[in-house]
This record gives structure tokens, sequence and C-alpha cells, in this order.
């Protein structure tokens, strides 16, 4: 079966194609070079788009930065104004949130502006007794949460317990996203695809 035969197998032809398809081999290479500028010319757009949109959510994360230094000043004045341990105890969780949301909100900053953040499985190999600890550490917390919001009856009480319940499971979400990507790495630190690869050598 000829080239030509076999291409026609595998289903229609767009009519580009079809019309470079039976030409010459100069046509040809000017009809290719015509392709290849417009893929040149739609990844520089791409790109270009991708920096503005990387620009823009670096600023708009500059202003939500800015507001936190707000949200931590207001969460200051009204703990010095009140008496209520439940109002301090809140306004102190407030306030510590939002100091830890300007720490995730300069990594982002520094992720659009400055160098590309890269984590590869290797990196999380010589981590992997540590990880464990702290994930089962985390389960067990969890498990203490839990079992404190079953025995309490307590408004107040609950309202804190379930505060640090979402703290403990989103704890232990993060750092089993980091095991999940140390589990794509085999024994030996090879990567799955690097692994397949050796086993058709």
């Amino acid at each position: 079966m000829s080239n030509r035969a076999r291409v026609s197998l595998s289903g229609k032809r767009c009519p580009a194609v079809k019309q470079a398809i039976g030409k010459s081999a100069l046509e040809k290479k000017a009809f290719s070079r015509v392709f290849k500028n417009i893929s040149y010319k739609e990844v520089e757009m791409t790109e270009s788009a991708t920096k503005t949109t990387e620009a823009k959510l670096a600023n708009l994360m500059e202003d939500w930065k800015k507001l936190e230094d707000q949200t931590i000043a207001f969460s200051e004045e009204l703990e010095k104004k009140s008496d209520n341990p439940f109002i301090k105890v809140i306004m102190e969780m407030v306030k510590h949130d939002s100091q830890k949301h300007k720490i995730m909100q300069q990594f982002v900053i520094d992720a659009l502006t400055k160098k590309a953040v890269n984590l590869s499985p290797q990196e999380l190999i010589p981590l992997a007794d540590v990880l464990e600890k702290h994930i089962q550490a985390e389960a067990r917390s969890m498990g203490m949460a839990h079992a404190c919001s079953t025995e309490s009856r307590n408004y107040f009480v609950d309202f804190i317990v379930s505060a640090l319940t979402d703290d403990e499971i989103k704890h232990h979400n993060m750092l089993k996203t980091l095991d999940h990507i140390k589990s794509s790495v085999y024994p030996y630190g090879q990567t799955k695809p690097e692994h397949l690869t050796d086993a058709y050598r």
C-alpha cells in the first residue's frame, strides 16, 4: 500500500492538507513555511497573553496583600477595645491568619514575577520519613478534634473546636499533596516514565 493510500485510511483531510498533496517540492516547502510561521505567531501570542495575565494576577495579589495589613490592624484594635475572652481569641485567630496570608501571597507574587517554582519528586525522597510521621501526627490531631466535637455541648467551645478541625484537615491535605508527589517516584529515585522506559530496554 502506498503512503498516500495509508494516509487516506486515517480519516478525512482538512482542505489545506488536500491542497498540499500533489504539489511540487518547492510548493510544499513554501506551504510548510507558511504553517510554521503561523505556529510561531500563535506561540508568541500565547506567551504574550500569559505574561499579561500573570502581571495582572501579581498586581491583584499585591493589592490583596495590602488589605491584609488593614485586617491585622482592625483585629488588634478590636482586641484592645474588648475584655471578652471569646472576642480576643477570635481577633487573635484572624490576625494570625492574615499574617499567614501575607506569606502565601508573597510566594505567589514571587512565583509570578521572579524565578518559576519547580518541585521534583526526587526532592521529597530525603524527607519521606519525617513527612510520613507528620502525616500520622496530623491524622491523630484530626481524630482528637473529632472526639472533642463529639463531647462538647458548649457553643463557644464548639466554635473553636470547629475552627481547629478545619485547620487540621487543611494541614493533612497539604501534607498528603506532597506525599502524592513523592509517590510518583519508584525505588532508586526513578520516576514512573523512567521506570517504564528502563523495563523495555
